[in-house]
């Protein structure tokens, strides 16, 4: 399911068991846990689309879709060790969720790295790196903010900076671990690696990847979208052991441009050339 498609299907079943403010609120977020593909989060919210029919409590309805936004969101931002208020609406939580993804690519490197460095508490640093790059206001954020581990501001400040040298530790494969820091003495610097470095978990189905950053992809050249393809079909943990077949399954559902897809898989398959790669067994 497209994201378009998911959030038209809740638009239309909170048009008439919620407010507009609800409503708008709640595609916006699903919106972005969709992209980010948080686990079984379109899973989750279709069964509560599809359960709607037998429903009669427009309230049980509104309370069904909140909790499922609500738990996503938390799982995601607390694998950035990014706690948000109970308390806190919707909006303010995917506010957070856009920063966290926004704030290592964000082209005014030294006004973050000047936030992360304020003598503050961390949620007061965390409002405003929200701020920066959403517009939110900062004391509402940062009443809104729960905690915020200082080791997130930590390697943000490295990211931004290009200073990361290690892989992200983490129990792998010891083949995928090679395969990983080849491509790195390779490529140092790709936005895959940058990933791993905020804290992306290694592992995750390869579709996952790409949605979060297809946007981005889409901006760069065919030969940086096949080498950035190639450090996520490496990451996931469905394509590592077989990188040209694991983008042969998965590309058609990128909707990519033929031409253009021709032109990744070229490039890919150059790059595993380069590394030698040959299939290893599956995990």
């Amino acid at each position: 399911m497209q994201t378009i498609q998911l959030t038209a299907d809740l638009a239309e079943l909170l048009a008439s068991a919620s407010t507009p403010e609800f409503s708008a609120m709640a595609c916006e977020a699903a919106a972005f846990l969709y992209d980010t593909q948080v686990e079984e989060f379109a899973i989750r919210l279709q069964n509560v689309i599809s359960d709607s029919t037998i429903m009669e409590d427009n309230g049980e309805i509104v309370g069904l879709v909140a909790v499922v936004l609500r738990e996503c969101l938390d799982d995601y931002l607390l694998d950035h060790r990014i706690r948000v208020s109970e308390d806190a609406p919707l909006w303010i939580v995917t506010k957070v969720g856009k920063a966290v993804i926004e704030l290592p690519f964000w082209q005014e490197t030294d006004a973050v790295v000047d936030i992360c460095m304020t003598d503050t508490p961390t949620k007061d640093r965390m409002a405003d790196l929200v701020k920066l790059v959403c517009g939110t206001e900062t004391q509402l954020m940062a009443a809104s903010l729960e905690s915020v581990d200082e080791s997130f501001l930590k390697r943000l400040i490295e990211l931004v900076n290009g200073g990361v040298e290690d892989l992200y530790e983490s129990p792998l494969d010891e083949e995928q671990v090679k395969r990983l820091r080849q491509f790195k003495l390779l490529y140092h610097k790709t936005l895959a690696l940058q990933m791993i470095e905020l804290g992306y978990r290694i592992g995750s189905p390869f579709l996952s990847y790409m949605n979060r950053v297809m946007q981005r992809l889409q901006q760069m050249n065919n030969q940086e979208f096949g080498k950035e393809a190639t450090a996520f079909l490496l990451m996931a943990g469905d394509t590592w052991f077989d990188p040209l077949a694991g983008w042969a399954n998965h590309a058609n559902a990128l909707q990519l441009d033929l031409n253009v897809q021709q032109q990744v898989t070229v490039e890919i398959r150059k790059i595993l050339q380069q590394m030698q790669l040959t299939p290893a067994p599956k995990p």
